[in-house]
């Protein structure tokens, strides 16, 4: 709990990450590759050095998994030229040259005929080459990790710089008991960061507690927190451990920090400076966390505490947005396929189809990787889930002209704000919404991932749903009744009450009740 020497360790984290960073570096990253294994890998067209030439071809240069130093190889497609495409670096960026003949060259979406300019504002954003109709590459000015100590989580998916620079961050920052805030846009991964910092600290063997605070009212944030001695209020018929009690030993993630209400901000104050929390109605106790928030707002502009934000924020981690991180689009776009439908899409797992099926692939992912995705990643695992639900009513082996057809052939940005629309949670029915909850074992988390909305969004949408409550909600004497009715059968009880079973088990807990086994 207490921050243990963050002024002593801050500068370090700082020194380390600052030596783990190369100077910028021409680097291409495999989008699309017939052999979909290939997807993810980098190769460098090296140092960006005034006069300097590079070669792009069927042959060279050799690309690798970026955290795998072994089995390098070049593109080896027998589609790409072995004339090498060449890349000569000029004062104001790159000049691209074609060989006479054999080569088929877009660069954003637009054909190059003989040659082409490349400014360092073009370089630094990322370029999409497009090779032979039919393997996508990016092309980044960006630094290289040169090895820092990165984070053992392995939950982000990504070759990015970007993201390895996050990871040799939250390596860094792991290793001390700072205060850790994570600042990031909707959709971009934020709760993975803070799962990331715990599971590499000295703290992973502990608890890991989440709490959304904007899912907390407000009336009650500070019991939930600190918890609620028993009597101090009518109702409070047992001692109830808070969040802070429950992450001893371990991190407590606060999630949508700006919505913690403004009466319960100097308790929390209190609880980072001093290690000490009270229970309502309980006497003064100390409990060793690490807090980690996260907010996606800009909290300076809503009155919030500055002298809490300077306690949250010891450090301060940006999570990127996917538009910062295109050369993970690729990776995570198929990710998303398997991990949504195992058998979508079938036929990329044959190098050996169709060209013309390749290059709808292939045209698709430069749409990807040229879309600004607002929502970030989320809204990809959302297109995605379209894609997958387009399919199954026509079979996999038509994946990509279905895809082509939706996208009205070249509009990636109309099919994806169409799916990022439908799944506003405020619109989704009431009986879907109890249907997945049915189906997620009334668990909020999964039922926010079944339904493609953010927790946040889902816990609002709950609240106006009569069949559906959370189990902190029940009243203490029904969960007393149906515990006796259920004879401590956890499942049981929570298929009665419609409510997850780990919310339900820590509930008993708070009210000494305890499961028993069959």
């Amino acid at each position: 709990m207490a921050d243990r020497g963050p002024e002593t360790t801050i500068p370090e984290v700082a020194l380390r990450h600052a030596l783990a960073v190369s100077a910028p570096r021409l680097v291409l990253t495999i989008l699309y590759h017939p052999n979909l294994k290939r997807v993810g890998q980098r190769g460098e067209l090296g140092k960006f050095k005034l006069g300097q030439v590079a070669e792009l071809s069927r042959h060279s240069p050799l690309f690798t998994d970026p955290h795998v130093s072994a089995n390098e190889a070049p593109l080896a497609d027998r589609h790409i030229s072995r004339q090498p495409i060449v890349f000569t670096r000029d004062r104001a960026g790159v000049a691209v040259s074609l060989p006479a003949r054999g080569s088929s060259l877009h660069v954003d979406g637009q054909a190059v005929i003989g040659s082409h300019h490349l400014s360092r504002a073009d370089l630094s954003r990322g370029v999409v080459l497009l090779l032979a109709r039919r393997l996508v590459l990016l092309l980044k000015l960006a630094p290289v990790e040169t090895g820092a100590e990165a984070s053992r989580d392995s939950s982000f998916i990504g070759a990015s710089s970007a993201l390895d620079i996050l990871r040799s961050e939250i390596g860094a920052v792991a290793a001390t008991d700072a205060a850790v805030m994570l600042r990031g846009e909707s959709g971009t991964g934020k709760e993975l960061a803070a799962q990331a910092i715990h599971s590499s600290s000295a703290r992973r063997e502990q608890p890991l507690v989440a709490v959304n605070m904007a899912a907390i009212p407000a009336e009650l944030a500070a019991a939930e927190l600190f918890g609620v001695r028993k009597g101090a209020f009518t109702g409070a018929d047992a001692d109830k451990p808070g969040y802070f009690q429950q992450a001893a030993g371990g991190t407590l993630f606060l999630d949508e920090i700006g919505a913690c209400p403004e009466p319960v901000q100097p308790l929390l104050l209190r609880a980072l400076e001093s290690g000490e929390v009270q229970r309502a109605g309980g006497r003064i106790e100390t409990v060793d966390v690490r807090v980690v928030s996260a907010t996606d707002a800009s909290v300076e502009e809503q009155g919030f505490s500055a002298a809490l934000l300077h306690r949250l924020a010891v450090v301060t981690l940006r999570v990127p947005p996917l538009r910062d991180r295109v050369e993970d689009v690729g990776l995570l776009f198929f990710h998303f396929l398997r991990e949504l439908d195992c058998n979508a899409p079938a036929p990329l797992h044959q190098p050996q189809m169709d060209p013309v099926i390749h290059g709808q692939w292939a045209a698709l992912v430069v749409d990807l990787a040229r879309y600004r995705w607002p929502g970030n990643v989320r809204e990809l695992r959302n297109f995605c889930q379209q894609i997958v639900l387009s399919t199954r009513a026509h079979g996999s082996l038509r994946v990509p002209q279905i895809i082509m057809d939706a996208l009205h052939q070249d509009s990636v940005v109309a099919f994806a704000q169409r799916s990022e629309a439908y799944r506003v949670a405020a619109e989704l029915p009431a009986d879907e919404v109890i249907r997945v909850m049915e189906q997620a074992d009334y668990e909020p988390a999964r039922a926010a991932r079944l339904l493609d909305v953010s927790r946040t969004a889902l816990y609002k949408r709950l609240q106006g749903i009569e069949e559906l409550r959370l189990a902190n909600d029940v009243p203490a004497q029904e969960v007393r009744e149906v515990y006796r009715q259920s004879e401590g059968q956890v499942q049981q009880a929570a298929a009665t009450h419609r409510v997850s079973r780990p919310a339900l088990l820590r509930r008993w807990r708070a009210l000494e009740l305890a499961p028993r086994a069959r």
